[in-house]
């Protein structure tokens, strides 16, 4: 299991910069935009096939959004997050609302919510909790395979990553990325 500090961050589509900052116990981001395809999410490098990513994102704002993505680029991308109230999936840059399964509360002006993605030979599927013990498996997933340069160009990679929009900053604790 590796965790934030093992791994060279890059922000997608700008460069590296005062929006991000990395320690070993917590990721701070600046929120930019309204969904991954405008955001510049930070990203990691994975070299692994099958891995999990997972993370407790918490929104210090009524108007902030956070997720974890699987990324390609701005409009080839699938992630699960989350606003007060509200799931949020991320699919091809398109945001997609529904109701969780259990309440996502505001408490002293801060909302939480653990998220889990799994990429499995780039099948993505996700999990939500709003306790980090319970889980909820989302009810759909996606399919990346095809998101390659032979299809895509621009000789990227899927990079797992952490999305935050709208307004105000987002905690990231607990980041864990297993290989499976």
């Amino acid at each position: 299991m590796r965790t934030a500090k093992d791994f060279i961050w890059q922000a997608a589509g700008e460069n590296f910069s005062a929006r991000f900052h990395v320690t070993p116990g917590l990721i701070t981001l600046k929120a930019k935009g309204k969904s991954p395809k405008d955001a510049s999410p930070l990203l990691a490098r994975a070299g692994d096939h099958r891995y999990e990513i997972e993370a407790c994102l918490e929104l210090n704002n009524a108007e902030a959004s956070a997720g974890l993505v699987i990324y390609y680029n701005k409009d080839m991308h699938f992630g699960l997050g989350f606003r007060p109230g509200e799931l949020l999936r991320y699919r091809r840059g398109a945001v997609h609302t529904s109701q969780p399964k259990t309440e996502i509360t505001v408490n002293d002006g801060k909302c939480r919510l653990w998220v889990r993605l799994r990429n499995y030979d780039n099948i993505i599927s996700g999990w939500y909790s709003t306790d980090g013990k319970t889980w909820h498996k989302y009810p759909w997933g996606f399919d990346m395979q095809g998101y390659h340069h032979n299809t895509l160009g621009e000789f990227l990679s899927l990079r797992p990553g952490i999305y935050a929009g709208g307004e105000g900053e987002v905690h990231v604790t607990d980041f864990t990325y297993r290989t499976l």
